[in-house]
């Protein structure tokens, strides 16, 4: 399985999401975020 955040929804919460927009880099961090952050546990 890839890295790839494959749900709709965004793999930071709210809070998260409230600094990055802050810090004016929510889009770019929500970018890499889908491409590093899994959504699932991979086996071990």
């Amino acid at each position: 399985m890839t890295n790839t955040w494959t749900n709709e929804s965004s793999p930071f919460h709210q809070g998260e999401q409230a600094i990055q927009q802050r810090l004016g880099v929510r889009e770019s961090v929500e970018k890499l975020g889908r491409r590093m952050i899994r959504d699932h546990i991979p086996d071990q």
